[in-house]
């Protein structure tokens, strides 16, 4: 676990005119010594980063690479913050914070064991998306938090739409994803936990494939902003908008429930109308889905009866093999 050192930030910065520049020449701007900076090319290799090195001429990103930058990100997020070069998983270091009355936020360039749910891992490229995850008290029993994912991925998806002004058809696929495209966008874990003084945490970490457009280990269909729309992103600003707009939703679902929320889901619903096999208790379950309740449970259509669904893994039927 290490913050990103201010030095890796300069010598993104300069690189990023996606020009060459020698190793002396960057040296003196960072004031380090010609091996301090192969180092420091050598861990952005390591991480997958592809850099250009010709002999008299020095180094040369192939594309941008614009680091998360703590600064810039604390000016804008009203919470309590931390950026990471690397981490563990954000979920996993955050809950150290549980007991604290002010919320947290953990964000890191790349996680080595990042979670997805039921116990899954979530692909953690340096320097290409967005994993973060928020720590949020609530005066609410754990039963009365279901929705919490639900507003999560509604939250991200308005800030993507509406604030970054992107323009596609990103869709809500109960219980936990993004959607676009019908592929994988984003991914949202949600944990709960809750003290003997009727204080619940909510742990809510999310995975945002942003400016990824390749990726050899995920073992499902996924796509990325920048594979749907040819644009390259700048993650500081998508991450302060986010988090921003994210606990301001948390704060109208600490006063009002998921009640508020509910309407909005119907117009990104990617299962409503569908037919839909849910994977349930370790029951499969097909049925038409016909939205969700008043705490976000997935209501399906099942032999004229309508039934509902607190968890489970939900595929349309088609794509179920």
């Amino acid at each position: 676990m290490r913050s990103i050192p201010s030095n890796l930030l300069d010598l993104t910065k300069i690189l990023n005119d996606l020009e060459y520049h020698d190793g002396d020449s960057l040296g003196e701007a960072l004031g380090m010594t010609r091996s301090g900076v192969w180092k420091m090319i050598k861990k952005l290799e390591d991480y997958g980063i592809q850099i250009e090195s010709v002999k008299s001429k020095g180094y040369k990103f192939q594309e941008e690479l614009a680091l998360l930058d703590y600064n810039v990100l604390s000016d804008k997020i009203p919470a309590n913050l931390e950026v990471f070069e690397n981490i563990d998983s954000t979920n996993t270091h955050i809950k150290k914070y549980i007991g604290d009355k002010s919320p947290w936020i953990c964000v890191s360039e790349t996680q080595e064991n990042g979670k997805g749910r039921l116990g899954r891992s979530w692909q953690s490229p340096f320097g290409q998306n967005l994993y973060f995850s928020v720590l949020y008290p609530f005066k609410k029993d754990i039963s009365e938090l279901l929705g919490l994912s639900l507003v999560t991925a509604l939250s991200i998806i308005q800030t993507l739409e509406e604030d970054l002004e992107i323009k596609a058809d990103i869709k809500a696929k109960w219980p936990n994803d993004i959607v676009l495209g019908g592929k994988k966008l984003a991914g949202i874990l949600t944990e709960i936990y809750s003290e003997a003084n009727g204080t619940s945490y909510a742990v809510i970490g999310v995975g945002l494939n942003v400016n990824m457009i390749s990726q050899g280990d995920i073992d499902q269909p996924w796509t990325s902003l920048k594979l749907m729309t040819q644009s390259h992103y700048n993650r500081n600003e998508m991450l302060a908008l986010i988090v921003e707009n994210l606990l301001g939703d948390l704060e109208i679902f600490a006063n009002y429930g998921f009640e508020n929320f509910r309407k909005s889901w119907f117009a990104k619903d990617a299962l409503l109308g569908q037919k839909v096999s849910l994977l349930h208790n370790n029951t499969l379950v097909s049925g038409k889905a016909i939205g969700i309740s008043e705490l976000g449970n997935l209501l399906l259509e099942v032999d004229k009866e309508i039934k509902s669904f607190s968890s489970g893994d939900a595929y349309l039927s088609k794509s179920l093999q």
